[in-house]
């Protein structure tokens, strides 16, 4: 019963994941932004935060 909770509960967190990469993705072509550089910008901003963190 737990591993199925967790499954299911894995299953929500990816598909909320797919639904936010989706809105950005959209945004990002209304903005006009390619999708080399949105990943560009996400990873240099994750690069950011993970730099503060080690801080």
């Amino acid at each position: 019963m737990i591993m199925s909770s967790c499954l299911i509960l894995h299953r929500h967190k990816n598909e909320t994941l797919i639904h936010l990469i989706e809105a950005l993705m959209t945004e990002a072509q209304r903005v006009g932004l390619s999708e080399t550089e949105l990943l560009s910008l996400v990873q240099s901003s994750y690069q950011q935060r993970k730099g503060k963190g080690e801080s």
